[in-house]
């Protein structure tokens, strides 16, 4: 069994986040999903989340650049009620956001450092940053996803949260 900082999982070029959600109250922006690496604070590293208006966001950070958040994402449609499926994809050209496996953003950029991470957290790492939400099925992949991938995902749970 291993625990801590004896888990490390490795980003380098590619990344896939994944977690379901339904939202629960207002006025707070949550990490559904926050991963980070050792030694750093939870606003360091790469993360989904829901803004106090009811959009979602996702972003990457990158090794060694003072911790700088990195194709950041947001979706500004409201989304109040209801179970959905978020995902953050990067497959090292361009990065891409789905809502219920739809695309909703995309933005292009090569980064060949995203930073490793140790820790995970689920739901948010402090009192601050917490999801108000149900927080269903998280997923994490060390590869991009294709959009066909992202939506299989997504069909194969969605009878789960009708």
């Amino acid at each position: 069994k291993k625990t801590g900082s004896d888990i490390l999982l490795s980003f380098s070029t590619q990344m896939t986040m994944i977690a379901w959600w339904n939202r629960q109250g207002t006025g707070n922006t949550g990490r559904l999903l926050e991963m980070y690496y050792p030694g750093a604070t939870f606003t360091h590293g790469h993360s989904l989340a829901i803004d106090n208006d009811g959009s979602v966001r996702g972003w990457m950070d990158r090794n060694g650049a003072g911790y700088a958040r990195v194709l950041e994402l947001d979706d500004a449609t409201t989304y109040t009620s209801g179970w959905h499926m978020l995902a953050y994809t990067y497959d090292g050209s361009n990065a891409r956001l789905y809502v219920d496996g739809e695309q909703t953003v995309t933005s292009a950029g090569s980064y060949s450092d995203l930073d490793d991470v140790a820790n995970i957290a689920i739901g948010g790492a402090t009192a601050t940053y917490y999801a108000d939400a149900y927080i269903g099925p998280v997923q994490i992949y060390n590869r991009g996803l294709s959009a066909e991938e992202v939506l299989q995902n997504y069909n194969a749970l969605k009878g789960r949260f009708s």
